[in-house]
């Protein structure tokens, strides 16, 4: 991919820089970083000497193999649960608690991208607001995500609300 133009021009309050590029579409390949191997566009390289953005500018540490090397296999996300009604009567309210599968993007070295979804069923007691795991969510490991769930559900219940859809989020 070559640059058309490169204009460069500065101002008293900030400095601007516009690219004209030849071709706007992704690149085919992918370029890693010299110093810490993170996937970058060879157009990014091409501009920055074989570095990524934030080596460039000095914001990441000169450690090879600390930030990027993630562990591969499966991980449940723990900061978003979804809660869904499933069944309701006078006693209990039934509810799915889910949360994404995330697994290695096999596309790039540093990404990964949601495989699934996994559910488990919980049951709210009216009567005493406590709730109960009829079905645990597979690979969820300590009933994590059971317990964000639970405690979400017995927010609403100690509102008056028997909700028919919420969420944990945490942040």
């Amino acid at each position: 991919m070559s640059i058309e133009t490169l204009i460069i021009s500065s101002t008293v309050s900030s400095p601007r820089v516009n690219f004209t590029l030849a071709n706007n579409n992704m690149p085919d390949s992918t370029t890693l970083c010299k110093n810490c191997g993170t996937e970058i566009m060879p157009i990014t390289a091409e501009i920055t000497g074989g570095l990524c953005m934030p080596c460039k500018g000095g914001r990441r540490p000169q450690v090879r193999g600390t930030y990027h090397d993630v562990e591969p296999g499966r991980r449940l996300d723990l900061q978003c649960i979804g809660i869904v009604r499933d069944a309701e009567n006078p006693d209990f309210e039934d509810y799915f608690f889910e949360a994404d599968v995330w697994d290695k993007d096999p596309r790039f070295r540093s990404r990964w991208m949601v495989v699934g979804v996994n559910r488990g069923l919980m049951r709210l007691h009216k009567n005493s607001g406590s709730v109960e795991l009829l079905q645990p969510m597979p690979e969820d490991d300590g009933d994590q995500r059971f317990g964000r769930a639970s405690s979400r559900i017995m927010k609403h219940w100690e509102l008056g609300e028997v909700p028919e859809k919420t969420m944990f989020a945490s942040g």
